[in-house]
């Protein structure tokens, strides 16, 4: 098992707090029965940037309030804790205790430890680990750098690898030819976002000028975000479809940037189409229960919604009853070495069929940092939390019941920035 200081480097706490990563990118499982133990744990990121994402990962008993020290007690010092995905009970990263990327799978024991259970990835490739699983959680898909017009199956409660669900270079490269692209050299599908509905599974397409380690990064040749659609029974390329003058869907790291509400319809967010994560028509797109195809009917723009601000992009999502939480940009994105750890964000709630856009009052709060590779907003024993990093605040404050306003709730006096909060019932 991990213990706290257990690493050869001592963290530093440089960041501290005063009192104030949806935490699956599906839908909440019914609750369980109320006799069973529950563990709630918090992430905490001490020394982030870039690929280095040192923290601590600490467990509670009960739902934790007021200012906790995160760093010590029953936590665990290590890196990878930029973020996490959660499905049902089981809890998974892409980067390992040394900042590794990794498709990994944390147990825990009855004291909040935990040990790792792992697949090698390639290494290099930006996006290897990324990762999705099927609606009952038992079977997963993900991305491997080495064979990236291929995606692969694994069992997601062993962690072994199970095979191939195929091999799709024909078709990626027939669209390639149909939209008459130059300049590619890097091609790929399911790099940046991989999404299961049922019998369904949605990948992005690659189409990148970058080689090696920097291919797909943000360096896409096609005009618009393009999407496969797969058959999980047969692994049969069953529709190509596309979110139209946009780019960069999600990301590589943990925090998916995709969500299904009550409807089973899924959100998405596309980052834009300048370099480094700038921005400049980031878009909201949405693909109805069943579907093959992006909903043209309905989408969200941020340069109409936001015109105010010369570039920028969406940056977090959430949706519930009919509503999309969302982070935006204040000011234009204007150096991608900053854009993450400065508190130029605001959270908005968005009425999907007006919308209306509102900003959520949050106490004290005006902007705050987005959260990178973790989760803006956690759903936790039916309490909804969004995360706040700000000049003077560091915490989870929790919103109202009509998503309008948020209040501090935890606030992190030790351990550095939050990264996560979530709850994993004992078996």
């Amino acid at each position: 098992m991990k213990r706290i200081l257990s690493l050869a480097f001592i963290l530093p706490l440089v960041l501290t707090g005063c009192s104030s990563d949806d935490t699956t990118p599906t839908p909440e499982p019914p609750y369980p029965p109320s006799d069973k133990e529950a563990q709630y744990f918090v992430m905490t990121l001490a020394e982030g940037k870039g690929p280095i994402k040192n923290g601590f990962l600490k467990s509670y008993a009960a739902l934790p309030t007021g200012t906790l020290d995160n760093a010590t007690g029953n936590t665990t010092a290590a890196g990878g804790m930029g973020g996490y995905r959660q499905y049902g009970d089981r809890v998974y990263r892409m980067f390992d205790d040394n900042n590794a990327r990794s498709l990994g799978q944390f147990v825990f024991d009855e004291k909040g430890f935990y040990t790792t259970k792992s697949i090698a990835v390639e290494p290099k490739i930006a996006g290897s680990g990324n990762f999705t699983l099927t609606n009952d959680n038992q079977t997963g898909y993900y991305f491997e750098g080495a064979t990236p017009t291929a995606i692969q199956i694994f069992d997601p409660i062993t962690m072994t690898k199970k095979g191939q669900l195929g091999d799709y270079t024909a078709q990626i490269q027939q669209i390639e030819a149909d939209l008459q692209l130059t300049g590619v050299n890097f091609r790929a599908i399911g790099q940046h976002f991989l999404a299961v509905n049922g019998d369904k599974l949605y990948a992005d397409i690659t189409f990148g000028k970058n080689q090696g380690a920097q291919g797909g990064m943000f360096d896409g040749v096609a005009p618009d975000v393009h999407l496969a659609v797969i058959d999980l029974k047969t692994g049969n390329w069953l529709a190509h479809t596309a979110v139209r003058n946009t780019g960069n869907i999600a990301f590589v790291d943990e925090n998916p940037l995709y969500y299904f509400d009550e409807n089973r319809d899924l959100y998405l967010i596309t980052q834009g189409v300048k370099t480094g994560g700038l921005g400049d028509q980031s878009k909201i797109a949405r693909i109805k229960n069943g579907a093959n195809e992006v909903d043209s009917s309905w989408e969200l723009d941020f340069n109409t919604l936001f015109s105010q601000v010369a570039s920028g992009k969406f940056s977090t999502i959430f949706v519930e009853k009919g509503k999309i939480i969302t982070l935006v940009n204040e000011v234009t994105l204007a150096d991608p070495q900053s854009i993450n750890l400065t508190p130029i964000w605001k959270y908005v709630l968005i009425d999907i069929q007006t919308k209306t856009v509102t900003p959520i009052a949050i106490e004290g709060v005006t902007l705050v940092e987005t959260p990178a590779a973790a989760l803006g907003v956690s759903k936790i024993d039916d309490k909804r939390f969004i995360r706040v990093v700000s000049e003077t605040k560091l915490g989870f404050y929790e919103l109202s019941a009509d998503l309008l306003t948020a209040k501090p709730s935890i606030a992190i006096g030790k351990g550095g920035k939050p990264q996560g909060l979530f709850k994993v019932n004992r078996k």
